[in-house]
């Protein structure tokens, strides 16, 4: 989506922000989360997205923390993906 102000690129480059490596992406679905997230650990942003972070929480039980980067966002369809990530 236009607004999220996630920028990817195929190659590292120097920017003046965090960087992570995108290992996964799917649709927010019952199916996938329960598949990937559900019970699980991970630090969670949301951009563009209309649940919060506290209600994702609460409602996969995913607990705060770890070394998984979790972007729930909307893509340039208006779908509502997830982005599993790792910091570089």
């Amino acid at each position: 989506h236009k607004h999220s102000h996630l920028y990817t690129s195929a190659d590292l480059i120097s920017f003046p922000g965090r960087i992570f490596q995108i290992q996964n992406s799917f649709p927010y679905n019952k199916t996938e989360m329960k598949s990937f997230l559900e019970n699980t650990q991970a630090n969670i942003t949301t951009r563009n997205f209309p649940d919060s972070v506290e209600s994702i929480r609460k409602k996969w039980k995913i607990k705060d923390g770890g070394n998984l980067y979790c972007f729930f966002t909307t893509d340039e369809n208006n779908d509502k993906i997830v982005l599993i990530c790792t910091k570089i």
